[in-house]
């Protein structure tokens, strides 16, 4: 089990770990902004790990994916973050999101020569590429998901499943997960408030447990597949307190879901 560290924010890394350690998580995604903190000695990071007993789970990270324009610099960069989260120990890194240009045809080209390209260097370092989308990006229909997956290679681009960004383009997570079982690299365990509460349209996520996914579900499937990633919870409503946030995730994840870790 891991957690995200939007809940501390990226330059609070440090002090996600001390809190993180203390919940008995055994591993931390990070922003892609952390491998620039320590982009001129990575071992100073796996340092930091090492003495924390965390794992660095992975990295996460996004851009235009689709626009040619940017792709040089965007794949010089991925393969940055990817040597990086190679060095520190980590498994993955998430591509999220993506723009669309208005082609869903070539947004479809371009993001499966950009993932299929980045994919196979990864791959070749030991780090798993995952893709995770939103309502907001080119691939945000049941359609278009299977067509991405249709085009990229198995084994180089696997899909993050994120529950709530999952619910709120209209999937039920449990089916997302059983329908993608193959290509699920990492599960992003994060919650929803309900339609209509006062507040959800400008901060629609919820504290882990106390929204509208139904995390007994997800783990049910996620049990039915012998799914074998990192879980990982994600918090980042900005009313909360990042070290009560991680406290009360461990507490629903180990009490309520039965997770061991």
């Amino acid at each position: 089990m891991g957690f995200h560290v939007s809940a501390f924010g990226s330059n609070q890394v440090l002090a996600a770990l001390s809190a993180l350690s203390k919940c008995g998580f055994e591993g931390l995604e990070v922003y892609a902004d952390t491998s620039h903190i320590f982009a001129d000695d990575p071992g100073e990071f796996r340092t930091i790990l090492d003495i924390t007993h965390i794992d660095l789970a992975g990295l996460h990270g996004g851009g235009m994916l689709t626009n040619p324009a940017f792709r040089d610099g965007e794949m010089a960069e991925w393969r940055r973050l990817v040597d990086w989260t190679a060095a520190v120990g980590g498994s993955y890194v998430i591509f999220y999101g993506g723009e669309k240009t208005g082609s869903p045809d070539e947004d479809l080209r371009a993001a499966a020569s950009f993932l299929n390209e980045l994919g196979g260097y990864a791959a070749g370092r030991g780090i798993m590429l995952c893709y995770e989308p939103d309502r907001n990006c080119p691939f945000d229909t049941r359609e278009a998901i299977s067509a991405l997956m249709d085009v990229t290679t198995p084994g180089h681009v696997w899909l993050s499943s994120d529950t709530a960004h999952l619910a709120r383009m209209g999937f039920d997570p449990m089916l997302f997960l059983l329908w993608q079982r193959h290509r699920v690299g990492v599960v992003h365990m994060r919650d929803l408030r309900p339609d209509g509460e006062p507040g959800a349209a400008e901060q629609p996520f919820a504290e882990i447990g106390k929204g509208t996914v139904r995390f007994e579900d997800v783990v049910e499937t996620l049990h039915g597949f012998q799914f074998q990633g990192w879980i990982v919870g994600v918090v980042a409503t900005p009313d909360s307190h990042a070290v009560s946030s991680a406290e009360n995730a461990a507490a629903y994840f180990r009490d309520t879901l039965r997770l061991a870790f």
